[in-house]
């Protein structure tokens, strides 16, 4: 290693190539890394959601629950079934062995086992299998309102179309994965038969729904040729309008006669009846949710999709408003300044603690080390891809000041080296060996400390992965930087300052200078009595330690109170409201 050292300094071209690569790739990673709020994280469980209205709980357990259950225990590398059986809703959770290789085969083959469940009601819906997970995270609430209120079904289909089409540009949006809506009520034909009319003309309920159930058609009818050519013939009669469900024929006779469907029914093109209202400020609103794609940067998706909501509210009636709200991109651009900013501080304390400590030229150099551990730092987050985020930068955070220990060490005990006497060279190259050992050990214990988090298991160990991670490199870094690359720094600054002889010389003029104007920070002469006082009581003051120690165990644990995280300032509540049974939505409504 000693000569590695010595190599090293006399080839400082490799040194500064090195040390520019690592800070490039570094940047490169900072400018184009993912903004969030927290690390990416897969949760092992696979959630399957299944409706069957109007079902009792029994019935839901009986019919929907159970038959999945059973199909579900024929895939492997599940640990866990739980079912909720609910009024008129069944949820299964299965949670995912947590040494599973391979993740993904797992969850389609729970796809497939719920789609071979055939023997579910005819009334259930189709069950929804869906992954839990941190990949895709709700970025953006938009709210599209009618200011005057909604008074009829035409009103809602006009707001229905605005909100389609704002729907369809935030889909357009890079990083945009789903838009979710709410309050958005489908289209629906009501078909409203007049008992006397069914009398009149002798027909049958169950005509009227064979007729629209043989006309409301779309099936693929094969393929036929014609003059060489493969035509494909497809059947497609879907209704669009309330006239075309009017005019279909029930009953026709030889001569002519013909009973359609609106001689004996009015036909509505309405909404969907609604089992939600969904209100913005009061004001009954579309809300549609934009959901962030899989490592996509949160906060240039927000931004994209507020720049694009602006242009779109332009081109809108009066009467409509846009509303944005939960924006998830605020909390994270907040917590990235205040992390950025305790960055920025911490830095410059660090530096201005150096400077008064060991004068400007040791602490510019050790200060020059801290991009280098940081961009190295970043590098491994790039291949990692370990996203910029909460864990990651409290971790740099952390280790800020930690990281210049190392320099600090090597720095003077290579100038301790000098003032002895030493040529450059040599002491460069032993003062660095010299302690070499030594802070490799300050960097293990450190190291050791934060190791265990990395084989945390469960949800907590893949969400604290990031925080040991970054220490552990961070750390590393700073002892790569001290070793290899801070002794030719030094060696070059040495080399081209001045003469050695001029250099002691002038120090030791100042120092004496220094000691005559008894400088207020004294700090060495202070340190040096103190140790003085504690070192001749020894004893005494082994057993005061020892007293404090177990005194502030002992407070601890009577008087400061235990939280898992600490509590802090609420921006947002939620109002839980419960009624009688019976009460109806519209009835709810007005109570809320």
């Amino acid at each position: 290693m000693r000569k590695l050292i010595e190599y090293l300094i006399k080839n400082a071209l490799i040194v500064n190539l090195v040390s520019v690569s690592v800070i490039i790739a570094g940047l490169l990673f900072m400018f184009n890394a993912n903004r969030e709020a927290f690390p990416q994280v897969d949760f092992g469980w696979v959630m399957i959601q299944t409706v069957y209205p109007g079902a009792t709980p029994v019935d839901v357990e009986k019919l929907v629950s159970k038959p999945i259950e059973d199909q579900l225990r024929e895939v492997n590398n599940i640990k866990q079934i739980s079912s909720y059986s609910l009024e008129s809703i069944s949820f299964i959770a299965c949670e995912l062995d947590p040494d599973i290789k391979n993740k993904d085969k797992t969850v389609q083959l729970i796809k497939d086992a719920v789609a071979k469940v055939n023997d579910l009601p005819e009334e259930a819906e189709d069950p929804e299998v869906t992954e839990l997970s941190m990949a895709e995270i709700p970025v953006l609430r938009v709210s599209i309102a009618n200011k005057n209120g909604i008074k009829s079904d035409n009103e809602e289909f006009e707001l229905r179309h605005y909100a389609k089409r704002l729907e369809d540009q935030l889909m357009m949006l890079e990083g945009a994965a789903e838009i979710k809506k709410n309050g958005y009520r489908d289209r629906e034909m009501h078909v409203e038969v007049s008992l006397d009319k069914l009398d009149e003309y002798y027909v049958a309920l169950n005509t009227i729904t064979g007729a629209l159930g043989a006309k409301n058609l779309n099936f693929p009818g094969g393929i036929a040729q014609e003059n060489n050519e493969d035509v494909i013939i497809r059947t497609i009669g879907e209704f669009n309008t309330a006239e075309e469900i009017s005019d279909v024929a029930i009953r026709a006779n030889d001569v002519g006669g013909v009973v359609k469907i609106g001689d004996v029914a009015s036909v509505r093109d309405t909404l969907k009846k609604e089992d939600i209202i969904n209100k913005v400020n009061g004001a009954r609103s579309i809300t549609m949710t934009l959901i962030s794609r899989e490592n996509y940067d949160i906060i240039t998706l927000v931004q994209k999709a507020r720049e694009m909501v602006s242009s779109f509210e332009e081109g809108l009636p009066d009467k409509y408003e846009i509303t944005i709200t939960d924006d998830l991109s605020k909390y994270v651009q907040r917590r990235l300044d205040v992390l950025k900013g305790n960055g920025l501080v911490g830095i410059i304390l660090v530096v201005l603690s150096l400077f008064i400590a060991l004068g400007w030229r040791i602490s510019l150099v050790t200060a020059a080390g801290l991009p280098i551990a940081f961009a190295g730092t970043f590098w491994f987050m790039g291949v990692q891809d370990i996203s910029i985020n909460l864990m990651s930068m409290f971790a740099l955070i952390m280790v800020l000041g930690m990281l210049v220990d190392d320099a600090i060490i090597v720095a003077e005990n290579i100038y301790r080296h000098l003032e002895e006497g030493e040529p450059l060279l040599e002491a460069v190259v032993g003062g660095t060996h010299e302690v070499m050992i030594p802070v490799a050990g300050t960097i293990m214990t450190t190291v050791a400390a934060f190791a265990p988090l990395l084989f945390m298991g469960g949800i907590m160990g893949k969400f604290m992965w990031a925080l040991p991670a970054c220490v552990t490199i961070a750390l590393t870094m700073s002892w790569i930087e001290s070793m290899l690359i801070l002794p030719s720094h030094i060696y070059d600054i040495e080399k081209y300052y001045k003469k050695r002889e001029e250099y002691f010389e002038k120090k030791k003029t100042k120092q004496k200078k220094k000691e005559a104007k008894s400088s207020p920070f004294r700090l060495r002469k202070r340190y040096t009595s103190l140790l003085a006082l504690f070192l001749k009581n020894k004893l005494i003051f082994m057993v005061l330690l020892i007293a404090f120690f177990v005194g502030s165990v002992g407070f601890a644990i009577k008087q400061i109170e235990f939280k898992l995280f600490p509590g802090g300032g609420i921006e947002a509540c939620v109002v839980l409201m419960e009624a009688a049974p019976g009460t109806s939505l519209e009835a709810m409504d007005a109570k809320v």
